[in-house]
């Protein structure tokens, strides 16, 4: 369902816990991958969560870890600091995987949905 929202609609996705987060991050990779006509493709997708995620990805994923986008950026954004390409990254993006600690890194970016896996196993501050 979320896949058929308006192109315009900017989707956040949290998971508590690196494993979950990368299990709901494969399966939007899959169902794109499958699908047809104007659904979202690779490019609309980022996944960021703490460093240990970043060692457990697979191939399919690492081409949208928020890290290797940054890393990626051509030419005269170079120049730019590491926040301000990771902002030039995100604000594109139609959905955005992270967990919950991490999406601090979001201050400026706004969303239409939130979706918030596993939301009872959360601590408060979280």
């Amino acid at each position: 369902m979320l896949l058929k929202a308006p192109s315009k609609r900017r989707i956040l996705v949290c998971a508590p816990t690196n494993a979950a987060l990368v299990q709901l991050t494969s399966h939007l990779v899959s169902l794109v991958g499958k699908s047809t006509g104007a659904n979202p493709s690779l490019v609309d997708i980022i996944l960021f969560g703490s460093d240990k995620l970043m060692k457990k990805i697979d191939k399919d994923l690492s081409q949208i870890l928020l890290k290797d986008r940054v890393e990626g950026i051509p030419g005269k954004h170079k120049i730019m600091s590491t926040q301000k390409r990771e902002n030039f990254c995100l604000r594109d993006a139609k959905f955005v995987f992270c967990i919950p600690c991490k999406s601090s890194r979001l201050r400026n970016q706004q969303y239409n949905v939130l979706v918030i896996d596993e939301a009872a196993n959360l601590k408060e501050c979280d």
